[in-house]
C-alpha cells in the first residue's frame, strides 16, 4: 500500500508572525574538531588518538542556538565518522 501525500502547504489566512531575534538557550562545551572528527588541541593541531562527535561536546556546529532536536543528526553522522576515522589512524 502507497502512503499518500499530504500537502502541507497553506494558503489561507489569517496568518501571524513573531518577531525573533538570536539567542542562546544552552551552553555549548567547545571542544574543537575536524571533518574527520580529530579533537584539535588550542593550536589547532590533531590530538593523537582523540576523537569526539555530538553538540553537546564539539563548539560551533549550530552557532550560538539551536533548537532541541537537530543535534541528532550530528550525533549520529559524527558517531560513525569518528569510529570510520578511529579504524582507520589505527
Amino acid at each position: 500500500m502507497r502512503p499518500e501525500v499530504i500537502n502541507s502547504k497553506n494558503e489561507t489566512g489569517p496568518f501571524y508572525a513573531l518577531p525573533r531575534i538570536p539567542s542562546h538557550h544552552h551552553t555549548m562545551d567547545g571542544l574543537r574538531i575536524d571533518t574527520q572528527a580529530h579533537v584539535l588541541d588550542e593550536n589547532g593541531e590533531v590530538i593523537p588518538g582523540l576523537y569526539t562527535a555530538g553538540s553537546k561536546v564539539v563548539e560551533g556546529i549550530h552557532g550560538g542556538n539551536r533548537i532541541g532536536g537537530h543535534a541528532l543528526t550530528d550525533t549520529v553522522v559524527f558517531g560513525k565518522l569518528a569510529g570510520e576515522t578511529a579504524v582507520a589512524d589505527e
